[in-house]
């Protein structure tokens, strides 16, 4: 299809499609989902000199709060990331001046978690809520995995029992 794998590293810079785009390292401090050695990534992007920062899976971080944007989606699932208190707290450092709300849903967050995100959030920021960004897609998926485990672990019982 003509398109090509561009690898990037934290704290650098490239042109997609036209696109000015720079990396911000992503990752937990503390828990062990997202590991700073794994050098998992967070973009701001600029369109029309408005810078975007697209947060990835992070915690507040020394490199997240250096972020300087015009718009911040940042998530508030949590439990792999920062939750809607953290990420208003993350939100104040950069002082964008509209924060949207990303990864949460039923089992991240909860539905409350966008609005608990605007409660929490300074003066001065815009909070940008949009009902699309919850998803139960990950409700789905663990439901699916869980399933899968249960049969395994029946199987492998049955069989087990029966050699």
């Amino acid at each position: 299809t003509g398109r090509k794998v561009m690898p990037l590293l934290p704290d650098q810079s490239a042109e997609l499609c036209g696109i000015p785009v720079r990396t911000v390292i992503a990752y937990n401090k503390i828990k062990p989902f997202h590991p700073k050695l794994m050098k998992w990534l967070g973009y701001i992007i600029t369109i029309d000199e408005t810078d975007i920062y697209i947060s990835g899976d992070t915690d507040i971080t020394d490199e997240s709060r250096s972020v300087s944007c015009d718009i911040a989606m940042l998530p508030v699932g949590g439990f792999y990331t920062v939750d809607p208190e953290q990420a208003a707290e993350l939100a104040g450092a950069i002082a964008p001046h509209t924060a949207i709300p990303v990864h949460y849903g039923k089992l991240l967050g909860g539905e409350d978690a966008p609005e608990r995100f605007r409660k929490a959030l300074g003066s001065g920021i815009e909070a940008e809520i949009r009902p699309s960004a919850y998803s139960t897609i990950l409700v789905k998926m663990y439901a699916r995995c869980a399933v899968l485990i249960v049969l395994c672990g029946v199987l492998g019982y049955l069989i087990g029992r029966f050699i």
